[in-house]
């Protein structure tokens, strides 16, 4: 099974790109604005999302970017969106990775160097689920053999 990536750029060729770079690796998904990035996150629940912090209306601000990641984190606290900004915007993508963001990336993007972070990124979202079904099977076992095996409570049951 292919896990799910969510790209957010309003640039068609950029995307055009990524998709030719991950289709083979990834279910890869788009949106154009922070109303899809929300949208298609909410339908599909990627393993990583691809950020463009300038998004319209405005696309040489970064304020929608930062709003899109918000929303995104809020839907899910455990997302991994990286984000993918243009050099003189460095300063932009830093403060995105303290508001929550996994990683960043400058433009022009190194599809090589995607891809490693991508990998990096799935890796540990699998570590993460593994994690997260482990405590859900131990929780269940913790009380299975210390309930009703004392003497006692077998006289009661008897």
């Amino acid at each position: 099974m292919k896990h799910k990536v969510l790209i957010v750029d309003d640039d068609e060729a950029i995307r055009t790109q990524m998709k030719w770079a991950l289709s083979q690796d990834y279910e890869v998904h788009f949106a154009e604005d922070r109303k899809g990035a929300r949208e298609a996150f909410e339908a599909n629940s990627p393993a990583a999302t691809l950020l463009d912090l300038g998004l319209p209306p405005r696309p040489n601000e970064c304020d929608e970017g930062l709003a899109a990641l918000s929303e995104i984190l809020a839907l899910d606290s455990t997302a991994k969106v990286i984000i993918i900004s243009g050099q003189g915007e460095k300063r932009n993508a830093i403060e995105a990775v303290g508001a929550g963001a996994y990683d960043f990336l400058c433009k022009p993007v190194e599809m090589e160097e995607l891809g490693l972070l991508l990998r990096r990124c799935i890796h540990v979202v699998e570590l993460e689920e593994e994690y997260r079904e482990l405590q859900q099977s131990q929780r269940s076992d913790v009380f299975e053999d210390m309930l009703g095996t004392s003497p006692q409570m077998q006289a009661v049951f008897a």
